[in-house]
């Protein structure tokens, strides 16, 4: 496996730990789960993003472009992961 695949596995494992971590403690708190959700989704996100970017890809260049392309499919994964969890509250 190469190093980079092994840092991106390694990113994804902890943003989605976190992620998760975050909406557990928001429901905790009193939150409704589309934005207990959005709330996680989005720290992990951000967090995913400067990891992968800095660390797993050593990406090097526009980071506001880069910003928005991974804002968009982001944006995409919490919509769908809002509207599929809706349906348990």
């Amino acid at each position: 496996m190469s190093g980079q695949l092994l840092r991106f596995g390694c990113v994804g494992v902890v943003t989605t730990t976190l992620g998760l971590v975050i909406i557990l403690a928001l429901r905790l708190l009193g939150f409704a789960l589309g934005s207990a959700t959005a709330i996680g989704y989005g720290v992990g996100a951000v967090l995913g993003w400067v990891l992968n970017r800095g660390w797993s890809f050593r990406v090097e260049g526009n980071a506001i472009a880069d910003a928005a392309g991974y804002s968009a499919v982001m944006a995409g994964a919490v919509a769908l992961n809002t509207l599929l969890t809706r349906h348990f509250e």
